[in-house]
Formats: structure tokens, C-alpha cells, sequence
């Protein structure tokens, strides 16, 4: 059976709870940006696997029954010395926050090289492969290993999508994303992001004006402008994805969420909204490009399919966890909801 193929650093993420370290009190998930979308494919009868590079220990033995209880394939994790990696983030914060703490060097993906990959093999029952610029912020090795994989991925005319997600405090090997992802998205046929990681992972800035306090109407414009200009520089790319998530003006602890999608020269929005009382930040975006590939093969028009997406999206605010636990049946309640609303 044919597999979307989710290919990158599987995780464990530390959440340091009230009275920790005195009392001892931290949650503990499976995670990785990778990880997130294939779970929630799985979740919606979409044939899913991850591939990544584990330890041969009891941890790593618990991590794949896990994702095999969930219907992910394990297939393409790969066996290495090393380490899991693993990032502390507190409940309810922000990937993007100053609070969020890596420790993820030495691990068996970090190490993972391409000779250590048969790629006839390891593509013959793809689909689709799906990464993210994180992988190539990890090490050296892996962004060389990522690159070979869409080279490999494109002359097998597998689709390739691509997820533009920054995290600063990665990129730690003397290269900056600029240097490195270009190269990547010329291989990638839907690229996902927003118009500020089109800029610095892609060079392909927004207009100066863009900001975050702006009405939907002007900031799809820029969207619509961005995308145009992606698929102009990287001829591949047919579809691109973008979200806007700020923090709601009259309350910080709210959010304000709406996504885009361009293809076929018509940028498709969802419409914008505030979300309160918000459980974990996390994977919320995953989820979005997750919505978005399943929209994709379950043959959902464009308007459907960022409407879905959004609703997965906005949905995962609302659970903890790096990863959706949504059916399909949820998603599309939420997405008739949020369409009528």
C-alpha cells in the first residue's frame, strides 16, 4: 500500500508543569513536526508513515508501538546510534516563544546520513513525501540527506510538499535558512508557510506594509502577491498554503486565525477568527498542512480545502499534545461550523 511519506525528526517533548522541579510534576508527548502530520492523516484513513532514524532501546521500541496503535506505518524508522531528541516546552506556550529549550544534539536523526539510506527501497511504496524545513535546521547531515531525498522523491515524479517552519534557535551549524532551503524548494510541489517564512527561508520577502494588525482582506492580497511570486521562483510549486496567526488584539491569550491556499491563479481564504481558552499551541499549524494534504487526495475543491484545514487547525488548539487526536467526522462538524458562522 502506497504511503504519504512524512519524513523527519521524530521527538519527545518535556512539558514542565506547576511545582516542577520540587514536586516533580511534567507531562510528557510524542512529537516532531513530521510526526504531527502523519498522525493526523492516519487519523482520517489516509495511509501514513514517518520516516526517521531512532536508538535501538526500550524507548524507542514504546515510541513505535505507539505509532503503530495509531495506524502509522514504521516502516522507514531507521535503526542508529545516537539519541531521541527531546524539547521542554510549557503548557499552553508558543514553538516560536523564547520559553521553548532543545536538546537534540547527537540524535540518531541529527546523525542520519544519505549513504545511510537506499532511496529505490526506501521510495518504492510513496506516495506522497512530505518534510519541513526543520530537518535541514538540525545538522549538516541532515539538510544534505533532505536535499537527496526530494532529488530522489522528484525523478520518481513523487509530489513533494514542503512546510517553511522557523525555528531560529536550530539553525546552529553556520548556515542560515536562506543558505540551504532555496534548494530544497526547487523540488517541492506545495510549498506551506506564511509570507514572512516565504521571505527568510525563500527570499521571496512581503511587501514592507504586511503586518499583523491589518484586516484579512489586505493580508490575503499579500498572500495572494507572495504565493504568486513563490511559484514564479520555484517553477515546481503549483500550490502554496499560507496561515495567519496572531494574538487577538483585545486579548492576548486568544488567538486570531485565518489560512490561505493558491492554486490555479485563485487564492482560496477561510474565514477569520478569534479562539479563546486555548489548551496547547502546538502542531496547530502541522495540523493545517495535514488538512491540506488531505484535502488534496480526498479530492476536496480549493475553497473546501483550506476551510478543512483551518477547522483541523484551529480544532488542535483545543487538545494537548503536540498532535491531533480529531476523527474526520470532528474536522468536517468543526468546518461546517466555522463555514456557517
Amino acid at each position: 500500500m502506497q504511503q504519504i511519506l512524512c519524513f523527519g525528526e521524530l521527538l519527545l517533548r518535556l512539558s514542565p508543569e506547576t511545582g516542577w522541579p520540587g514536586q516533580g510534576n511534567m507531562s510528557s508527548y510524542v512529537g516532531g513536526a513530521e510526526l504531527n502530520v502523519a498522525m493526523a492523516l492516519a487519523g482520517w484513513q489516509l495511509p501514513a508513515a514517518v520516516g526517521t532514524a531512532l536508538p535501538q532501546n526500550p524507548v524507542s521500541d514504546l515510541v513505535r508501538n505507539y505509532l503503530k496503535s495509531a495506524q502509522v506505518s514504521t516502516d522507514y524508522i531507521l535503526t542508529k546510534e545516537g539519541r531521541i531528541g527531546t524539547y521542554y516546552l510549557t503548557p499552553g506556550a508558543d514553538l516560536k516563544s523564547a520559553g521553548v529549550v532543545y536538546d537534540r544534539a547527537y540524535s540518531s536523526f541529527a546523525l542520519l546520513q544519505s549513504k545511510d539510506i537506499d532511496f529505490d527501497s526506501y521510495l518504492n511504496n510513496t506516495r506522497h513525501l512530505h518534510l519541513t524545513a526543520i530537518s535541514p535546521a538540525v545538522s549538516s547531515s541532515a539538510a544534505a540527506l533532505c536535499l537527496e531525498l526530494v532529488k530522489a522523491a522528484a525523478h520518481r515524479q513523487i509530489p513533494v510538499s514542503l512546510d517553511l517552519n522557523y525555528r531560529s534557535k536550530l539553525w546552529q551549524y553556520g548556515k542560515s535558512p536562506i543558505d540551504i532551503m532555496p534548494e530544497i524548494a526547487q523540488y517541492a510541489d506545495f510549498i506551506m508557510g506564511n509570507i514572512w517564512a516565504a521571505g527568510q527561508m525563500l527570499g521571496i520577502r512581503p511587501a514592507p506594509k504586511a503586518d499583523q494588525t491589518m484586516d484579512p482582506e489586505p493580508l490575503a492580497a499579500f498572500a495572494k502577491d507572495s504565493a504568486e511570486r513563490v511559484i514564479k521562483a520555484f517553477p515546481n510549486c503549483k500550490k502554496v498554503g499560507y496561515t495567519f496567526r496572531f494574538n487577538a488584539p483585545e486579548n492576548e491569550a486568544a488567538v486570531r486565525y485565518f489560512g490561505a491556499l493558491y492554486q490555479e491563479g485563485t487564492l482560496f481564504c477561510s474565514p477569520q477568527k478569534d479562539y479563546s481558552g486555548i489548551t496547547d499551541r502546538a502542531g496547530s499549524g502541522d495540523c493545517f498542512m495535514a488538512g491540506l494534504l488531505y484535502g488534496q487526495y480526498a479530492g476536496l475543491t480549493g475553497q473546501d480545502k483550506v476551510d478543512f484545514a483551518t477547522a483541523a487547525a484551529t480544532g488542535k488548539f483545543y487538545e494537548n499534545g503536540d498532535h491531533t487526536k480529531q476523527s474526520l467526522q470532528m474536522v468536517e462538524k468543526r468546518m461546517q461550523s466555522l463555514k456557517s458562522s
